[in-house]
């Protein structure tokens, strides 16, 4: 179908919906017009709390949302003192947004962002805050100790988790405000700001998936046999599995193992590392190798100069074409250990 197209079938399926949800005050009826910045992790296969079939479910109004647990419940509690902490942190002056906003061209992707920050007259940003766990997700962000901020390093697809990442990226599509910040209070004592930058090819991504599970099987009836797609270009692949008890033993047996070799080749290559620098001591660096008295070659000195391709200024300055010179490719299925 052509946009034109989209856009009435889109509009048709609204008003059926409508019909159907008139028991719902208006926040909950707007859920059901299209996918929210929450809903794009589960549309990615990236939410392990809700799989595609059951956001399937929801927006064909076969089930009822998810109803709001103690960890929601809290988060939203928590939300005020988080966006306040940020703006004790930065300095910016941040506060409610109670727009609903949706994409100009794709009025199906929707979202409430949770607060709108001023960062001049001329420049605004969104904030979203998280209260989470687990801080093996993140890397270093602007972390927050003993009354001060210390600056880590530069944000990027893997400094959070991936679904966070996404909902951000969904938010500065939407809203046309390109520069967002992800406030969060992990495990309840350790305060982190990241400034997540938007990135064109990751949001077209995000729109393609999104439009694709809204056209074809939401507003299709069309039930999801299967995970669209995960956001690291893997494709196909269910949410999950559970072993049985014997299969468990043995990959929890493997898992130790494997934990205690990486652990073994970290050593091995710190200390391989720490050689080769007590070998360079040894002579000046701009030689080529290094002999015995017998003239045979113990070791050589090498440098090189790399010529990379700056395809963040590419993409800045070429907005246009970038996209004309994207390829997808997919690689063969990888193992993540994430212990025991």
């Amino acid at each position: 179908m052509n946009h034109k197209q989209l856009l009435e079938a889109h509009n048709e399926y609204l008003n059926k919906i409508d019909t159907k949800t008139t028991d719902y005050d208006d926040w909950h009826k707007r859920r059901y017009h299209g996918l929210g910045g929450s809903d794009i992790g589960t549309v990615l296969g990236l939410n392990k709390y809700k799989s595609v079939y059951q956001l399937w479910l929801e927006k064909t109004c076969r089930a009822e949302p998810t109803k709001m647990n103690n960890k929601m419940y809290f988060g939203h509690v928590l939300e005020s003192t988080i966006a306040d902490e940020f703006a004790k942190a930065t300095g910016y002056k941040v506060r409610v947004s109670n727009k609903h906003y949706k994409a100009k061209y794709e009025p199906w992707l929707i979202g409430n962002i949770d607060r709108l920050i001023t960062i001049s007259d001329k420049e605004k940003a969104i904030l979203e805050c998280k209260n989470c766990s687990n801080n093996s997700s993140f890397n270093d962000g602007y972390i927050y100790r003993e009354g001060s901020f210390y600056h880590g390093a530069k944000c990027t697809r893997d400094s959070v988790p991936l679904t966070y990442y996404c909902q951000c990226q969904h938010y500065m599509y939407i809203t046309g405000i390109h520069k967002c910040f992800l406030a969060c209070l992990i495990d309840g004592s350790d305060f982190r700001i990241y400034e997540i930058v938007y990135n064109l090819n990751d949001v077209q991504q995000i729109v393609s998936k999104a439009t694709y599970f809204w056209f074809n099987n939401v507003i299709a009836d069309a039930e999801p046999s299967k995970i669209l797609t995960d956001f690291d270009n893997t494709t196909d692949r269910v949410q999950s599995q559970c072993l049985d008890n014997n299969n468990e033993i043995i990959a929890k047996n493997l898992i130790a193992e494997y934990i205690g070799v990486s652990a073994e080749i970290k050593k091995m290559e710190k200390h391989q590392e720490e050689i080769k620098t007590n070998l360079l001591k040894l002579v000046n660096t701009d030689v080529k190798e290094v002999c015995d008295n017998q003239s045979n070659v113990l070791f050589t000195i090498t440098s090189q100069c790399r010529h990379n391709f700056d395809k963040e200024k590419f993409k800045k300055e070429h907005a246009d074409l970038y996209p004309q010179y994207i390829k997808e490719s997919y690689t063969k299925p990888s193992i993540s250990i994430k212990g025991m």
